[in-house]
């Protein structure tokens, strides 16, 4: 995946990197509910991007100045990371779970568990100079929103 984001930095394009895509039912809130029992910390941070704002993203990229664009990266996400446990919370929130359960997380405390709580993207710098914003403000949202 660098080699071709290098590839086409060195082409003068433009590179999106997007955060976790999600719709009603795919994303990492289907895979944690569906699983049940989820060997990673609740506390772990992700960014994510509804599938619609990553296409609308990728218009707004086509359409901008490509001097002001050329040769760079973006981080592209709806600007409001939620921890694992946080992602389910709103999931069950949607008719489309009714009637599911919260799974379980694994809290371990090993020497490795820093690194899984993840990172968080600051996309404002993306989202000015694309001169965009997504439809969906934050994943629960977009869940409140299908209750």
């Amino acid at each position: 995946m660098i080699g071709a984001e290098r590839a086409c930095l060195a082409a003068g394009g433009t590179v999106l990197r997007l955060a976790g895509l999600y719709n009603i039912n795919r994303g990492a809130h289907n895979f944690y509910i569906k699983k049940g029992e989820v060997k990673q910390p609740s506390n772990g941070v992700i960014n994510q991007l509804h599938y619609d704002d990553a296409a609308s993203a990728c218009a707004a990229a086509l359409v901008a100045d490509r001097q002001s664009i050329r040769s760079q990266v973006f981080l592209i996400s709806d600007g409001s990371p939620m921890t694992r446990y946080d992602i389910c919370r709103s999931t069950l929130k949607a008719f489309y779970y009714q009637g599911k359960s919260m799974p379980t997380f694994s809290e371990s405390s090993g020497e490795n568990s820093l690194s899984k709580i993840g990172k968080i993207y600051d996309a404002k710098v993306s989202s000015k100079v694309l001169a965009w914003q997504p439809e969906y403000s934050s994943f629960d949202a977009f869940m409140t929103s299908n209750s």
